[in-house]
């Protein structure tokens, strides 16, 4: 049953853009969906039906200019003749120019405010009348998304990608591929990012539309369709993959590495999807406690380790013991490089105490990871650790320090790396791995949930329960 069965209603300027996967996504519901665009957009809107019909949904084009009285009328009486009714409209017909306020003309300018404001007004009007004369309806208006002047290579109706960091594309960090550390996106500061602390004025991007700074730089084009076999994987590609790779970068994870990674969210699951499958580690222990998160490293081949069962350093030790032992020495003094080559810290300062899990110990994961890693070893951090921890455990980190053993990693000749990651350096071979089936990181996705349901879902993953580790959040589902 789709939330749509038995419903009629209108998408305009749906041939192309948000009104055609909107159009879309209603036919898929189960609606009777009218495509409405100008005549000159006639092919593309067929396309859109074409598309539809073979998906087994309904769909017809009725070419129409929401700025004539006459054509929304026709649109309307349409409608209702061939399907019975009219449920809903989604007036998303709009239009942009390009070019500064100097050079626009004046008919210009009455078209765009026809189109985009009276248009919207006159479809609403009608609508209206005839709702609330057969029972009520749904109406919602919108706008088609706009491309500025400025931009280059990016067009109306692309489909892309944008990073969760905020570049420029072209100061002195970004052009270093430290796009992270961007100098223009956050005046005063080194990065920019949507909805994160101290990351300049930019909130996050779980809405319907957002606006995108510096577009050549910050939006990655893609292939296919909404809705097709990559939506998944090409979401992720705006945080947690490029992040996931990142880790592995820092921890310099190579051919036959062994890696442990200590924490089994999102970002320490495609981690260890990473080091096992894009860059060939020989094995990946991933150190958890949540039974779900546990289960889905297991998914990815990796070999599990629950603290919960006792320290997890020892269980590492010891099982690579056992497979030593049964697979023979093959040099002398071996036995002190009993740990890992690669160390990753997936959890930062939110990371559990051992002994209760219900509190938090930031410095425990780096303390385990400094007994684990092997001479010569390499550490990378990409947990998240704030300036100021709101809820801090202790005088130390409420002074913003952690206790760090130094000793140990100097005299393990230990390589620490960490930091954000440089979505811009990586985001577009991942892309690539993606498109050609070399990389699926759309398995650690446990849910994909409309836009209303993200309060209850941000709550669930935040207390860890019922199985929450990526969500995917859909603003027309």
């Amino acid at each position: 049953m789709g939330l749509f069965d038995n419903k009629a209603g209108i998408v305009t300027g749906a041939a192309s853009g948000i009104g055609r996967a909107s159009a879309i996504a209603f036919a898929k519901e189960g609606a009777s969906t009218v495509i409405a665009d100008l005549e000159i957009a006639r092919a593309h809107g067929e396309e859109v039906v074409d598309q539809i019909r073979k998906a087994g949904g309904e769909a017809t084009f009725m070419a129409t200019d929401v700025t004539d009285v006459v054509a929304v009328k026709h649109l309307l009486n349409t409608t209702v003749s061939a399907y019975g009714r009219l449920d809903f409209a989604y007036n998303n017909a709009g239009i942009d120019v390009e070019g500064v306020t100097t050079d626009t003309n004046e008919s210009t300018f009455d078209r765009v405010i026809a189109v985009n404001l009276k248009g919207a007004w006159m479809c609403t009007k009608y609508e209206i009348l005839y709702m609330k004369s057969h029972g009520g309806g749904a109406i919602v208006n919108a706008a088609s998304e706009a491309v500025g002047s400025a931009v280059v290579s990016i067009r109306k109706g692309d489909r892309v990608v944008v990073p969760t960091h905020i570049c420029c594309g072209f100061c002195y960090n970004c052009v270093r591929g430290y796009s992270a550390s961007c100098l223009v996106t956050n005046p005063g500061s080194a990065g920019a990012a949507y909805g994160y602390p101290g990351m300049g004025p930019y909130r996050g991007t779980q809405t319907e539309l957002v606006r995108i700074l510096f577009a050549d730089a910050n939006c990655l084009s893609l292939p296919g369709e909404p809705g097709d076999q990559w939506e998944h994987d090409f979401v992720l590609l705006a945080d947690a993959f490029p992040t996931g790779y990142h880790a592995t970068e820092l921890a310099q994870v190579t051919s036959g590495d062994s890696v442990a990674i200590f924490g089994a969210g999102a970002i320490g699951l495609l981690a260890a999807y990473c080091a096992l499958h894009l860059r060939g580690a020989t094995e990946v222990n991933v150190v958890d406690y949540i039974p779900e998160r546990l289960a889905k490293a297991g998914e990815l081949g990796a070999i599990l380790i629950d603290f919960r069962k006792g320290d997890p350093v020892a269980q590492i030790l010891e099982q690579r013991g056992r497979f030593r032992t049964q697979a023979g020495a093959t040099w002398g003094g071996e036995e002190v490089m009993g740990g890992v080559n690669c160390g990753i810290d997936a959890i930062g300062f939110q990371a559990r105490d051992r002994a209760d899990p219900t509190r938090e110990k930031p410095d425990q994961v780096i303390h385990d990871l400094a007994r684990l890693i092997n001479p010569n070893g390499r550490l990378g951090i990409i947990g998240v650790f704030l300036p100021n921890d709101a809820k801090p455990v202790g005088k130390i980190e409420a002074r913003g320090d952690l206790l760090v053993h130094w000793q140990t990693l100097f005299r393990k000749g230990i390589t620490v790396g960490m930091g954000r990651d440089p979505n811009e350096r990586y985001n577009t071979k991942l892309r690539d791995l993606i498109i050609a089936g070399r990389a699926k990181p759309s398995q650690i996705v446990s849910h994909r949930l409309p836009l209303s349901q993200a309060p209850a879902a941000f709550q669930k993953f935040d207390q860890r329960i019922d199985g929450y580790i990526k969500v995917i959040l859909d603003p027309q589902g």
